[in-house]
């Protein structure tokens, strides 16, 4: 007999004798699984594929062979409860699912972020996770900022740069911070910022 490629599995599944006879061995291969296609008979009989369907339509058995079914699990949606065959009946509930409940650490607040924004803005472990930029500016005003620190702010303090030099040399000149910080020799962000501050405090 010639070799074959016949599968363990299927060979598992045929328990049978083969006789001498080539068309016995068809339709024995045939009868016995009803699985096995007509060019896995043709290599394991040692004949064409066309006398295998030869044979088989002559002896009125079955050319082509059953296909098996996959078989689909089921999942309950781990949000809504739906049955269906994902884990999340659709991307809302999936979305939902990656929300994590987090208390902000200013106002107390409950609110909800994504898990991989969490991540990917807090990878440092940090205890303090906000639910705004207000709460996080309000929270480092109160920890680092003049009132935790009196001895920086006050009447008597002396600033490293005169504001009001630079505040009259802007009006005099029209000047922006680049220019001002070229004549001045003092840092383009201090100058800014004492641009942006000066007048704000004259009003008040």
């Amino acid at each position: 007999m010639p070799q074959t490629t016949f599968s363990r599995r299927e060979a598992k599944r045929t328990d049978f004798s083969l006789g001498s006879n080539t068309r016995e061995q068809v339709k024995k291969l045939r009868i016995s699984n009803l699985f096995i296609s007509m060019s896995v008979i043709a290599r394991f009989v040692g004949i064409s594929r066309q006398r295998v369907f030869q044979i088989l339509q002559e002896e009125g058995l079955p050319t082509k062979h059953l296909v098996r079914q996959k078989i689909q699990h089921k999942y309950s949606c781990l949000i809504c409860g739906k049955i269906s065959t994902y884990k999340f009946c659709s991307d809302e509930c999936q979305k939902q699912w990656q929300q994590i409940p987090i208390v902000c650490t200013r106002c107390g607040s409950l609110f909800f972020r994504d898990i991989h924004r969490l991540l990917a803005n807090y990878r440092d472990h940090s205890d303090t996770i906000f639910c705004s930029r207000n709460c996080q500016s309000k929270w480092i005003g109160e920890y680092y900022g003049f009132k935790s620190y009196p001895n920086h702010s006050g009447p008597g303090v002396k600033r490293k740069h005169n504001w009001e030099d630079v505040w009259k040399r802007h009006l005099e000149t029209g000047y922006g911070a680049v220019k001002l910080s070229r004549q001045l020799n003092i840092p383009k962000t201090s100058v800014a910022y004492i641009l942006f501050r000066y007048p704000k405090q004259q009003d008040l």
